[in-house]
């Protein structure tokens, strides 16, 4: 679930550069895909950006992932988009 510091929609959300989950601006390897979160400037929106993202299903699995996610967060692959 999607959290900001005051639940207001256009509060900044941090999130993960590869794939795109919710992450501490303090983490350094992402708890989700475990990539080193350091060699990329991590990704920051609002929770209204972050529902109007375009969203496509992952080359491998069919997950549901944002489009800008060049890793997908359920099987770690890496997206040929």
């Amino acid at each position: 679930m999607l959290t900001s510091l005051n639940n207001e929609e256009n509060q900044l959300i941090i999130f993960c550069p590869y794939c795109l989950t919710q992450v501490e601006e303090s983490v350094k390897l992402c708890p989700t895909c475990g990539e080193d979160t350091t060699r990329d400037a991590l990704v920051e929106m609002t929770l209204e950006e972050y529902i109007n993202r375009e969203r496509v299903n992952c080359d491998v699995c069919g997950n549901l992932k944002l489009k800008l996610a060049p890793l997908c967060a359920v099987c770690h692959t890496w997206q040929n988009r």
